[in-house]
């Protein structure tokens, strides 16, 4: 750890929960990982002092919408900077078997939750985050872009060594860039064939998509030249 220490600027973890029943459910953990994991946050806090900003992320279930108060008071207490706050997005189209349990009464509460949680712990070192533009995103399947331009700003590494063009369709052979153990990452990058598959990326085929913010200021600024570069 302390070796990590020497380069490490930021830890996150994913907690999404104040309760270990809850956090076992949501992580499919065969044990119940929750205090292990908070207690390594409080851990790695006293061993790493103020040089690392340690914090955790919560995305908002069905069954966790009223827990955002107490997870935030838990990571606050085990010396975190900050929670997370952002709505889970459906995976049952890439085979993930998971719909999209949120509806406009669950949204509500969560931020109401939100708001109650800042009002209570934002202070001492510490910040509740709410990601309030994604929890209108999931229910919006409407593209007002049409192509996704997202690729220069993310991507995912799997275990296995797949690249994907990002976190929304890690798994998805028709979105894989290459594989870092068959050639350097930079070159599986900029390749023609990872050129070739984000030409053939059709948005209206995507879901809802946490990047669609991204992707509609980009397609404003440059594709309609909302930045007027054109302009002399």
């Amino acid at each position: 750890m302390l070796d990590a220490l020497k380069v490490a600027k930021f830890v996150q973890v994913s907690l999404d929960t104040d309760q270990p029943q809850t956090h076992q459910l949501l992580h499919g953990t065969a044990t119940p990982e929750f205090e292990r994991i908070l207690s390594n946050m409080a851990t790695l806090r006293r061993t790493a002092g103020p040089s690392v900003t340690i914090g955790a992320s919560f995305c908002v279930f069905d069954v966790n919408v009223n827990e955002i108060g107490m997870a935030s008071e838990r990571v606050k207490a085990a010396g975190g900077n900050y929670l997370e706050v952002r709505p889970v997005f459906p995976t049952e189209w890439r085979g993930g078997g998971f719909g999209n349990p949120l509806t406009e009464a669950h949204v509500d509460e969560a931020r109401r939750s939100l708001e109650l949680a800042r009002t209570t712990y934002d202070g001492g070192g510490f910040r509740v985050l709410g990601m309030i533009a994604r929890f209108d995103q999931v229910f919006n399947r409407t593209k007002h872009y049409s192509k996704c331009q997202i690729g220069p700003l993310t991507t995912v590494i799997n275990a296995d060594g797949n690249i994907y063009h990002c976190c929304q369709q890690r798994g998805m052979h028709d979105f894989r860039a290459g594989n870092i153990l068959d050639k350097p990452f930079k070159e599986a990058w900029l390749s023609t064939a990872h050129r070739e598959m984000i030409d053939r990326i059709d948005v209206q085929k995507c879901p809802p998509c946490r990047y669609d913010g991204f992707n509609a200021l980009i397609a404003e600024a440059f594709e309609r030249d909302g930045m007027h570069a054109k302009f002399l």
